[in-house]
């Protein structure tokens, strides 16, 4: 038992690429974080790909594949489902009940929000390992003044393009917000705020402008 629990506590390091536990301390009940230790794994992507493996040069998608995936892409730019179409647009800011912006973003908030939660795995946790406060939600509720996003229409001024990569972020802050190091594939660096990126020349529609004075 005792050899397939060390084997588990080894998986999870893993799996976290983030932490490391010294044996020595563990056995004291002591937890030691230090940094994953990039350098002993090369960070050159042909190391890890055989060229003599017999699929090394065949396609990852086949070519009609990427036709279609290329049109839905022209679709999403430019065509009936860009951002900058009006009729799409619409049928975003019109959705119904439980469905619409508002709703969206305060169960997106709730989530986050450490309020009423007490399960460990359900704990959000800033970059210093403490867990967060209610009030760290609040402050992003309030920020964000949710009720302006009732009774929105399209507005052709609200158009936009990205000049510069973008993070995208599931609430408006540059704060990271981590579950448990203790779970595999939690913690640093898996900030859960980081949703994906917004690449230069997408178009985009500007819903909310929101501006934070924030303190150096």
């Amino acid at each position: 038992m005792q050899k397939h629990i060390i084997l588990s506590i080894v998986a999870s390091c893993l799996l976290m690429n983030c932490n490391s536990i010294n044996n020595k301390n563990l056995s004291q009940g002591k937890e030691v974080l230090t940094l994953f230790p990039l350098e002993k794994y090369d960070q050159n992507v042909s190391t890890w790909l055989n060229p003599n493996d017999p699929n090394y040069n065949t396609p990852l998608l086949a070519a009609d594949t990427q036709q279609r995936h290329f049109k839905l892409f022209y679709e999403h730019k430019y065509g009936k489902l860009s951002p900058w179409d009006q009729n799409f647009v619409n049928l975003v800011l019109h959705k119904a009940s439980l469905e619409d912006i508002i709703s969206i973003q305060e169960e997106i908030v709730s989530n986050y929000s450490n309020r009423g939660k007490k399960a460990e795995n359900d704990i959000g946790y800033a970059e210093n390992y403490r867990p967060y406060s209610s009030a760290w939600a609040d402050q992003i509720t309030y920020n964000m003044n949710i009720a302006q996003f009732a009774n929105l229409d399209y507005n052709p001024n609200n158009r936009a393009i990205a000049i510069d990569n973008l993070h995208a972020r599931a609430l408006p802050t540059n704060d990271v917000h981590f579950y448990s190091n203790k779970i595999a594939g939690q913690g640093y660096p898996f900030d859960n705020l980081q949703e994906t990126a917004i690449w230069a020349g997408t178009p985009l529609y500007v819903v909310e402008l929101l501006w934070i004075k924030i303190g150096l």
